[in-house]
């Protein structure tokens, strides 16, 4: 267990740690400790406890994607509704996870206007991100499969690979397609993440490509 009252004081940009042996009770207390305003990232399955602090260049790429899915919902005249980078957790299954990037838009009507969620009863996220920097972010793929988020955006920044994955099954497969957007060509994104840094570029880029 760690053994000072603020975990992220020996965090550095770029780096994680790792806890063993955590149970739910220790998860929640570590919660509270750092708080909702933080930048670091969560994620808790089978009593393991991962802590992350993104290096500047992951958070300039999940910004990025997020600009993407919000001129995407503009463009195509979809409600697109962020949840940031909110915790989502299941005590039933000792799970929890705290993405780059999430967003409602297939069930953004049953969560419109509800400030707090609860995954045993409201339905998860339909589009989830995930950037890879400094560390790979696959080990929490399980969990968001647990969760059933049924979409997820996945960017390995520095080999510039873009994959979207599906949720078949209760298993997420590699989709040439996004079920959410299937018009988007998958194969050009790393390119529009070179190219673009506002929504308006965003939106040119969707008006350029998806035509």
């Amino acid at each position: 267990m760690l053994t000072t009252s603020k975990p992220l004081d020996i965090l550095m940009p770029g780096r994680k740690i790792v806890l063993d042996n955590v149970n739910w009770q220790e998860y929640q207390k570590i919660l509270d400790q750092l708080g909702e305003h933080r930048a670091a990232r969560i994620a808790y399955a089978e009593g393991v406890l991962t802590i992350m602090a993104p290096a500047n260049e992951h958070e300039y790429y999940k910004e990025g994607l997020g600009k993407l899915v919000e001129a995407l919902g503009q463009e195509f005249k979809i409600i697109v509704r962020s949840r940031g980078s909110t915790t989502w957790e299941r005590e039933d299954l000792r799970k929890g996870v705290e993405p780059d990037q999430c967003f409602y838009i297939q069930n953004e009507s049953l969560v419109k206007g509800r400030v707090r969620l609860d995954l045993s009863k409201d339905p998860p996220p339909d589009l989830v991100i995930a950037v890879d920097y400094t560390h790979s972010s696959k080990a929490n793929f399980p969990i968001y499969e647990a969760l059933g988020v049924p979409e997820l955006w996945h960017y390995d920044a520095k080999k510039k690979i873009f994959q979207v994955f599906a949720l078949e099954q209760g298993h997420y497969i590699v989709s040439a397609i996004s079920p959410t957007f299937p018009q988007l060509p998958i194969a050009e994104i790393p390119q529009a993440l070179d190219q673009c840094e506002t929504i308006e570029e965003f939106r040119a880029w969707i008006r350029m490509h998806m035509q």
